[in-house]
């Protein structure tokens, strides 16, 4: 895996990559048009902080979090094989965040319909909420892991975006590519020092 920047256009999106998978290094067959977000390191610890401080200010840093993350579109290119490199990740977070509500929703139910004082509560619902509490942080890490490995933005800025997980060979072309555009690029010949002064003198 490689970390590769590229640069967006006049209209803010990365276009015209090389024909290059972008998961894999193979050749490319189609461009997925793709947003890609990214926000700083450390809103990603006040939300987790929030955790433990108090839950009651979860909605000032989810809005901390939308006010401070930026978005780029990207023209991914990718295989017959690698159409959706994201669908993992996605079915890790998403489906991993439904199972943890539904398992919070049962242990708060169980202890709500048991019998009895709540000073004893029933094995059963002490099972459903340590399973609860041992599930969250092994869910959580693996979404994590998994989201690392999946091709992500590490830094917006400006007109630019730096991609991590991206094959080598992907890397490589991007870079070939702008060393080819600087090679055939027009330079301008330096001018001899003098030589506007003699032609001006033989003109007069």
């Amino acid at each position: 895996m490689a970390t590769v920047l590229l640069h967006a256009n006049d209209q803010g999106a990365v276009v015209d990559l090389p024909p290059v998978c972008m998961k894999c290094g193979a050749k490319a067959e189609s461009d997925q048009p793709t947003c890609f977000s990214w926000a700083p390191q450390w809103i990603g610890w006040i939300l987790a902080l929030t955790i433990f401080v108090g839950l009651i200010f979860l909605p000032i840093a989810i809005i901390v979090r939308l006010v401070m993350t930026k978005r780029m579109w990207v023209d991914v290119p990718l295989c017959e094989r690698h159409q959706n490199p994201w669908l993992l990740s996605r079915l890790t977070m998403w489906g991993g965040l439904a199972v943890l509500l539904l398992m919070v929703v049962l242990t708060i139910v169980l202890f709500a319909i048991q019998p009895g004082k709540p000073a004893s509560p029933e094995p059963l619902s002490i099972i459903a909420f340590m399973a609860t509490l041992f599930y969250f942080p092994v869910w959580a890490v693996l979404a994590s892991i998994i989201a690392q490995r999946t091709i992500h933005a590490s830094l917006i800025k400006g007109d630019s975006i730096r991609l991590v997980s991206v094959s080598r060979a992907f890397a490589d072309a991007v870079y070939d590519a702008e060393d080819d555009a600087y090679r055939v690029r027009p330079r301008r010949r330096p001018r001899s020092p003098g030589v506007t002064d003699i032609r001006q003198e033989e003109a007069e």
